[in-house]
């Protein structure tokens, strides 16, 4: 349940794209614990305003003209630490997926996610928490898979399959036909 007499999330939407903004906007609008404190049409303008904005999130797309949101993380972060920064992306790239966190993101939302995903992913990032998109989720859990999965192989040597595939091809067994 929402306290409606708690202060409002102060929500910021940095976006080449004046659709998605306007979009994000009228999301927004109909949610009374989220207002709309600013807006960027460059990751470059959103780091000259961040700061005087005091925006709790920002919404930040990550592929722009120019500087993109993944770059410009760092100096948005220094220029206001509180604030807590969600990647927005068209891109479900493993790419983005790793780089995102590092780069010091508290979330990666694909912009078709639906709007009650949008708003509880703003929620849980205004609380501190890392968000991710359910569809990039599983994208994570198939990475982690396959690094485990590559880390086990790694660590058990070579399968007694491969052990005897090679010994075939030691002794000759390659040489057919001479």
């Amino acid at each position: 349940m929402i306290d409606v007499h708690a202060t409002p999330i102060r929500v910021m939407i940095v976006d080449d794209h004046p659709i998605v903004r306007s979009s994000l906007r009228s999301l927004l609008s109909n949610h009374g614990d989220l207002i709309l404190c600013g807006e960027a049409d460059s990751a470059t303008a959103a780091i000259e305003t961040v700061r005087e904005l005091r925006s709790d999130v920002l919404l930040l797309d990550i592929r722009m003209p120019g500087v993109s949101g993944l770059d410009a993380l760092r100096e948005l972060g220094h220029n206001a630490p509180a604030t807590k920064n969600l990647m927005l992306s068209s891109w479900e790239k493993d790419e983005y997926l790793t780089r995102s966190p590092q780069a010091g993101a508290h979330g990666y939302i694909v912009k078709r996610a639906s709007d009650e995903t949008m708003v509880t992913s703003v929620r849980a990032a205004h609380r501190g928490e890392r968000v991710l998109s359910p569809v990039m989720v599983e994208r994570l859990v198939c990475q982690v898979a396959t690094t485990s999965r590559e880390r086990n192989q790694h660590a058990l040597g070579p399968s007694n399959d491969d052990v005897r595939m090679l010994q075939l091809i030691a002794n000759g067994a390659g040489k057919a036909g001479r």
